[in-house]
């Protein structure tokens, strides 16, 4: 059975929600991952803060984007969910602002659609997008996905430590370095980069790299693209001749460990 909300309306059956979060979510005994929920509409945090509630997690709101910030610095919660507009701040502002101290992963859930609005979040900073009104399996799927990409060591099929004097990638400690300096990645930038990285020489076509990092084939291919070109300026590569991140024209990329 599909559950569709309107966040707007506040329509929501509390038992339903209850059921199929405890279904979708189980956190075992693993500790309690904190939520920040960023949004002026009341009805909206409700609908969220139950559903996630239920589903086990910690949850923290806030109204507009500065208490949110408050909220972020006290909280230090696990994962942000954030509209876009807001009073005061901008959601991407608010994006830019935690990009600047913080690689926590970062949900834009929004009434507001079309291609150009996602890839405007994502280069913000944000890793993923999601239009209201929500399904609940879909929020849950997206939320599980975000907290284990940020949390859980990769697969090492390359060795876990590439290092050519310029790039450092240190899988086992999850850092990556420019001359021996941190490179500061996103959790979905990190494994963009890790992904490419483990498949050295192949080719990644851009459905494989959806579905593998994003675990979404339904996301535009855009994503994928934006990704790559804030790995390239973080990794210091020129766009016209990439150094590491190449280009498979209409096809894919691929990473390369030496230079042409």
């Amino acid at each position: 059975m599909v559950l569709l909300y309107s966040i707007r309306m506040g329509n929501f059956p509390q038992r339903t929600i209850r059921q199929h979060s405890t279904l979708l979510t189980s956190t075992g005994d693993r500790p309690v991952q904190k939520v920040l929920l960023i949004d002026d509409d009341n009805a909206s945090l409700r609908l969220v803060k139950l559903i996630l509630g239920h589903a086990g997690y910690e949850v923290y709101t806030a109204k507009d984007g500065p208490e949110g910030l408050g909220q972020f610095q006290t909280h230090q919660p696990d994962l942000v969910i954030l509209d876009l507009l807001m009073p005061d701040m901008h959601g991407w502002q608010i994006c830019r602002q935690l990009r600047q101290f913080s690689n926590v992963p970062i949900l834009i859930l929004t009434s507001m659609s079309g291609a150009d609005n996602t890839i405007s979040s994502l280069e913000a900073g944000a890793d993923d997008y999601l239009q209201k009104p929500i399904e609940v399996r879909v929020l849950l799927a997206r939320v599980r996905a975000l907290l284990r990409r940020a949390s859980q060591p990769p697969r090492v099929d390359q060795p876990s430590l590439f290092s050519d004097g310029y790039l450092t990638i240190d899988l086992t400690a999850r850092q990556v370095l420019i001359n021996n300096q941190p490179v500061e990645l996103t959790p979905t930038e990190y494994e963009l980069l890790v992904y490419l990285y483990q498949r050295a020489g192949q080719v990644c076509l851009y459905s494989q790299i959806l579905r593998e990092v994003w675990k979404w084939e339904q996301h535009p291919i855009d994503v994928v693209h934006q990704n790559v070109r804030r790995l390239r300026r973080k990794l210091k590569e020129s766009p016209s001749t990439p150094r590491y991140l190449l280009t498979e024209y209409g096809v894919g990329y691929r990473f390369q460990k030496s230079p042409p």
